[in-house]
């Protein structure tokens, strides 16, 4: 049974939780720069700006051309990027230094061709064109979510406002943001438009992005297992293709890049990102934390990848046996990626939209007026855990690793507890609607 709110309360509230929260956080490091201590915030600060974006693109041959003429500040910035890069060319492979050949080749070509359009709109000009690109696509969700204009500026406001697009935003980290979103979008017709082969064809770009995001194939199983073999068998095709044809767009926009050097390139990526300490400041993975306590070893990385697993499939054979709603299995299926991820960065935590928004989608509106009363206990958790991620928890750094690295993946895993614990308490199931 749906449970049953007052138009747009979902969305209000969940807005109030990330204000809530937002606030507690302001206070707080107010009170912190008060005794002269270190500001932990990070997102809100002007060094490194938009750098994952601007020192990737401008680090691949043809980037000195765009050094700028004139001594602005804005320009000081671009001059520094492109003199002082840290993303090193081929001949960063045989060293073992940092380079941009990590990028799977999507992620190559898409930033090869921004590298040309800054030759002909400018740096700045590019980036602001494809950020609000980005940010319009997200007001597009949020009208798709929404039954009247109230709730679609609440929804807008909550999303915009939202502690992983503020650091998407600071950081010019527009790949993860266009992961996150397309997968919240492979969801939405998934679940709301019963276009499941669309979703296939959004996720098989999602991983070519990002691999990590194929676990989310595990939402569009289907009770039909030669159905369920053929999407899977469509999601590999169609990812092989994709990975085939910018592979070779790749190759033929920058000769250094193939296959091989792509493949050196993530290797020193995980030796001094997972391995070594480079990705452990604003990770929210699992692994992140067993890492800090434990220290680096194979079994603390497959540990934490095997746990992502058993939370996404736990999900599945729960929502198969109809004791989850699609939402919170979607819930679930986002703490498995949150927690199963080696590096997962602050800024793929906009991946939580998606539970939140199919929240909104899976309600009756009536005159109720209390949130919680009319929630599920499963609903509740999986709502506030997704407001609360969604939120800055920035109060200490410790080793050079933000309170979010410690915070985020110890509620996730608790929100999973929790639900577990709930179902096999209680033993309560729903009825499904009919779907393929």
């Amino acid at each position: 049974m749906k449970p049953k709110f007052k138009e747009n309360m979902l969305p209000s509230s969940a807005l109030k939780i990330i204000f809530l929260f937002s606030g507690i956080n302001a206070i707080f490091l107010n009170f912190i720069n008060s005794l002269g201590r270190r500001n932990p915030v990070s997102y809100l600060i002007s060094t490194d700006l938009f750098a994952d974006f601007l020192k990737v693109v401008l680090s691949y041959p043809g980037a000195n051309e765009l050094l700028p003429a004139s001594n602005s500040s804005m320009n000081k910035i671009i001059y520094n990027y492109i003199i002082n890069n840290p993303y090193k060319d081929a001949t960063a492979l045989s060293s073992g230094t940092l380079s941009h050949f990590h990028l799977p080749p999507l992620s190559t070509v898409l930033s090869l061709l921004s590298l040309q359009l800054m030759g002909m709109i400018t740096v700045w000009g590019t980036f602001f064109v494809l950020l609000g690109i980005l940010l319009i696509t997200l007001a597009y969700i949020a009208k798709k979510y929404s039954d009247n204009m109230t709730g679609y500026c609440t929804w807008l406001l909550c999303i915009i406002v939202s502690y992983p697009c503020l650091f998407v935003i600071q950081r010019g980290n527009l790949f993860s943001a266009l992961t996150s979103i397309l997968i919240i979008i492979a969801m939405y017709l998934a679940y709301t438009q019963d276009k499941k082969y669309f979703a296939i064809f959004i996720l098989a770009i999602a991983f070519n992005i990002r691999p990590n995001s194929a676990i989310f194939m595990i939402a569009l199983y289907t009770a039909q297992h030669r159905e369920f073999a053929k999407r899977v068998i469509m999601f590999l095709i169609l990812s092989v293709f994709i990975l085939g044809v910018t592979s070779v767009l790749a190759n033929l926009l920058y000769h250094d890049y193939s296959i091989h050097n792509f493949l050196i390139g993530l290797n020193i990526y995980h030796t001094l990102y997972v391995i070594g300490d480079s990705g452990s400041a604003y990770n929210s993975s699992l692994f992140g934390i067993l890492k800090l306590v434990f220290g680096y070893s194979k079994f603390v990385e497959l540990a934490s990848f095997f746990c992502g697993l058993i939370i996404a499939f736990s999900g599945l054979i729960l929502h198969k046996k109809n004791y989850l709603t699609t939402p919170i299995f979607v819930f679930l299926i986002c703490i498995s990626y949150m927690l199963g991820t080696t590096i997962f960065a602050d800024y793929h935590l906009m991946v939580f939209f998606a539970p939140l928004l199919l929240l909104s989608k899976n309600v009756n509106f009536t005159g109720e007026t209390t949130l919680f009363k009319s929630f599920d206990f499963p609903s509740a958790i999986a709502f506030i855990t997704s407001c609360f991620l969604l939120s800055p928890k920035n109060y200490f750094i410790h080793h050079g690793v933000n309170s979010q690295a410690f915070i985020n993946p110890v509620i996730g895993l608790l929100s999973y507890c929790l639900i577990i614990y709930y179902i096999r308490k209680n033993n309560i199931s729903y009825t499904p609607k009919t779907s393929s």
